[in-house]
């Protein structure tokens, strides 16, 4: 006698849910590392706004001030030519290379005595805001020594922003 003959393999039923359980993981897991590859790019930008703000205090301790607009246009890129190589050994790029996007969202602000400093820089994630609209426009605020010169989080423009601020 033979056994019982019966198919041992999958019915193409059987295959097709497997197939759609393993592209909906495989969306879930594409979905959550790429929140997480934004938070990790958000954290390097704020340590290298932190790692400038560094190479600004030595500045300070050589010149007596921050750089001023005097010294430079106030952006990025010139606030880079006053501080490297001799008070920053590595200038810290976007990490994400996209300079239309995030390069120009690195902001230098100083007051005109050059006593104070903000670093802004563009977040690609949304963080709870910690800043008032007082503080980030220097226009609406009472003393802008006391407003605009603060370090936190805010919203502008449907940009989520970090600014590093020291004196």
């Amino acid at each position: 006698m033979r056994k019982n003959d019966t198919n041992q393999g999958f019915s193409l039923i059987e295959l097709l849910i497997v197939m759609v359980i393993i592209g909906m993981l495989a969306t879930v897991v594409t979905i959550s590392s790429s929140a997480s590859r934004a938070q990790a790019r958000d954290s390097r930008r704020k340590s290298d706004v932190q790692t400038v703000a560094a190479a600004l205090e030595t500045y300070r301790v050589e010149n007596k001030v921050y750089p001023t607009e005097n010294n430079f246009s106030g952006s990025w890129d010139d606030l880079k030519v006053v501080l490297f190589p001799d008070f920053i050994s590595e200038w810290p790029d976007d990490p994400q290379g996209n300079a239309s996007q995030y390069g120009e969202g690195y902001v230098y602000a100083t007051d005109s005595l050059g006593s104070a400093y903000a670093l802004d820089v563009t977040l690609e994630g949304d963080e709870d805001v910690t800043l008032q609209p007082n503080e980030i426009d220097e226009t609406l605020t009472v003393n802008p020594d006391e407003d605009f010169f603060v370090t936190g989080i805010y919203s502008y423009g449907g940009d989520t922003h970090y600014r590093f601020s020291g004196r």
